[in-house]
C-alpha cells in the first residue's frame, strides 16, 4: 500500500514538472523501487534458476542465447532470447551461465528504455508509466509461466491478459499456430468464434446436456382436505335460472380445456427447443473432439499458413505451442524454431525446422543451413538393432537411409567401445522420439474410443426415449377418450333430464 501511495506522489509530481530531466529521474525511482521488490521475491522463493548459455552465430554476429534447463521458465527465457537476437538487450561472451536475478534485472532495464516516443508525449506519458509499472511487477511471475488462452480464428488472436503488456511495451509479437482452417465450414462454425477456455466449457455444457437428458422431472399434486361442514339441504331451483347455470358451466369446462391444451403445446413446444439445444451442444462436442484429435500437437496446417502470412522476413517473435514459448524467426520463407534444450549446449544445431504439424522438423545450423550428414554412432546402431524398424520410421530420412543400406548394424559395436556424451545425448533423443510417439498414439485411440462410446451412448439413450414416448401415448389415448365419452354421456343425460322436467 505503501508504495503504490509513493507511485501515485511520484506520478502526480511528474506531471507538475514538465522538464524532461525531472521525469527521467521519477522513472529511474519507479524502477529502483521494484528492482527491490523483485529481489526480494526472488530471496524468499525457494528455488534459485541459473541458465546456462550458449554462443552462437546470427547474421555475422556472436549471440549468447539463454538454454531450457528442468525447471526454466518458458516464457522469460523466450522473451529474452528475443531481445538478446535482436541486439537490445546486451550479455558479455564470457559468461557461461546467467542467474534469474540478472535475467529479471536485463529485461527489466529494457522494459524502461523502450517507447522513447511515449516519455516525450504528454498526453501518453501518463499511460506509459501506468503500463510500466504494471509489466514490471508482472515480470517476476514468468518465471513460474504464463496462462495463454488461444483463440482459433487467426495466429494473432490470444486473449489478452495483463501479461500481455510486458510484450507490448518490448514490442514482441506472441503468436500460436492453433487455428481453425475457414474452409472446413463444420469446424469454422463452432470454433471460429471460440478461445480454448470457451472450447472447454462447450464440452463441459455437452457432458451436463448428456446428464440431464436422462433426468425426467416429477410433478406434484396438492391434495386438499374435504370441508367439514355438514352439506347444506338443496334448494328448489328455477328451470330457466338452472339452465343457465349449465350453459355457464359448459362454456366454463370449454375454456378450462382450451387453457390445458394451450398449456400442453407450450410445454411440448419449450420441451422441443430444450431438446434441440442439447442435440446442438452435442454436435458441437462432437465438432470439437474431432479438431482436438486430428490436432494433438496444438498445430494446424492451416496454423502454419497463416504463420507464413503474418510473420515478416528475418522478424523474431515469441512461438506459443502445447504449453511452451519459444523464439521463432522467418528467413528465406521458411520458419525457424530457437532450439534452447539444454541437452544441445554442446551440438552444433541452432535451428528446427518448423514445416510439419507432427513437430518433427530437421535441424539446421547458425547460418540456416541443414545438419550435416554423418556416419552413424554405434551407441545409436545399438539402439536401431534392438528396437527394431519403429525406430528407423522416427529418424530422419539420412538416418533412416543409412540404417538400410548396412546389412548388419550390430556389427558396428565393438565390445570395448565408450559411447561419448554426444552419443548418449542422441540416444535419448531417439528415445524420447519414440516415447511421444507411442503417447500420441495411445491419446488418438482413446479419443476415437471415447467418442464410438458417446455416440453409441446417445444413440441408446433417443431410442429409449423414443420408446417411453411411444408407451406413454398409448397409455394416454384410451384414458382420454374414455373421459370423453362418459363426460359427453353425462351431460347428454342431464339435458335429457332438464327437458322432461
Amino acid at each position: 500500500a505503501n508504495f503504490f501511495i509513493e507511485f501515485e506522489i511520484l506520478k502526480r509530481k511528474s506531471q507538475r514538472e514538465s522538464t524532461q530531466t525531472q521525469y527521467g529521474n521519477d522513472i529511474k525511482r519507479i524502477v529502483f523501487i521494484y528492482r527491490n521488490k523483485i529481489e526480494n521475491m526472488t530471496e524468499k522463493s525457494p528455488e534459485k534458476f541459473n541458465y546456462e548459455l550458449k554462443k552462437i552465430e546470427f547474421f555475422g554476429r556472436k549471440v549468447p542465447v539463454i538454454l531450457q534447463n528442468e525447471n526454466g521458465p518458458c516464457p522469460l527465457i523466450a522473451i529474452g532470447n528475443v531481445l538478446l537476437l535482436k541486439g537490445k538487450m546486451q550479455l558479455s561472451l564470457d559468461y557461461s551461465v546467467i542467474s534469474n536475478e540478472q535475467l529479471l534485472d536485463l529485461v527489466s532495464e529494457c522494459l524502461t528504455n523502450s517507447n522513447e516516443s511515449m516519455k516525450n508525449n504528454e498526453e501518453m506519458a501518463a499511460d506509459y508509466r501506468k503500463n510500466l509499472s504494471d509489466a514490471i511487477s508482472l515480470l517476476p511471475k514468468l518465471q513460474y509461466g504464463m496462462d495463454i488462452n488461444v483463440k482459433f480464428k487467426g495466429c494473432q488472436e490470444i486473449e489478452y491478459t495483463p501479461e500481455c503488456v510486458i510484450f507490448d511495451l518490448l514490442g514482441i509479437d506472441l503468436v500460436h499456430g492453433w487455428t481453425v482452417d475457414p474452409t472446413d465450414r463444420s469446424s469454422f462454425a463452432v470454433l471460429g468464434n471460440l478461445s480454448y477456455n470457451q472450447m472447454m466449457e462447450k464440452l463441459v455444457a455437452s457432458s451436463v446436456a448428456s446428464d440431464e437428458s436422462n433426468h425426467k422431472p416429477v410433478s406434484t399434486f396438492v391434495k386438499t382436505s374435504p370441508s367439514s361442514r355438514s352439506p347444506r339441504s338443496p334448494k328448489k331451483i328455477p328451470l330457466d335460472v338452472e339452465k343457465e347455470i349449465k350453459i355457464e358451466k359448459l362454456e366454463i369446462k370449454e375454456e378450462k380445456l382450451e387453457e390445458k391444451q394451450e398449456k400442453l403445446i407450450e410445454i411440448e413446444e419449450k420441451k422441443e427447443e430444450k431438446e434441440d439445444q442439447q442435440s446442438k451442444i452435442i454436435i458441437e462436442a462432437s465438432v470439437i473432439d474431432q479438431f482436438m484429435a486430428a490436432s494433438p500437437s496444438q498445430l494446424t496446417y492451416n496454423g502454419l499458413y497463416q504463420l507464413h502470412e503474418h510473420l515478416q522476413e528475418n522478424s523474431l517473435s515469441v512461438f506459443f505451442r502445447a504449453n511452451h514459448f519459444a523464439t521463432i524467426i522467418k528467413y528465406k520463407g521458411d520458419l525457424y524454431v530457437l532450439i534452447t534444450d539444454a541437452g544441445f549446449r554442446n551440438e552444433t544445431v541452432v535451428w528446427e525446422k518448423l514445416d510439419d504439424v507432427s513437430g518433427d522438423g530437421d535441424f539446421y545450423m547458425a547460418d540456416f543451413t541443414e545438419q550435416p550428414t554423418s556416419v552413424l554412432p554405434p551407441m545409436l546402431a545399438s539402439a536401431i538393432a534392438e528396437v527394431g524398424s519403429s525406430v528407423a520410421a522416427i529418424l530422419p530420412e539420412d538416418t533412416s537411409t543409412l540404417l538400410k543400406n548396412e546389412p548388419n548394424s550390430a556389427s558396428l559395436i565393438s565390445d570395448d567401445y565408450v559411447p561419448s556424451e554426444s552419443e548418449l545425448r542422441q540416444q535419448l533423443v531417439i528415445e524420447q522420439r519414440i516415447q511421444q510417439q507411442k503417447h500420441m498414439d495411445a491419446e488418438q485411440r482413446d479419443r476415437e474410443f471415447a467418442l464410438q462410446l458417446h455416440k453409441e451412448e446417445l444413440a441408446a439413450q433417443k431410442q429409449g426415449q423414443n420408446q417411453e414416448q411411444r408407451q406413454q401415448k398409448k397409455q394416454d389415448n384410451p384414458k382420454t377418450n374414455e373421459k370423453k365419452d362418459a363426460a359427453n354421456q353425462s351431460e347428454k343425460k342431464k339435458e335429457k333430464d332438464c327437458c322432461i322436467q
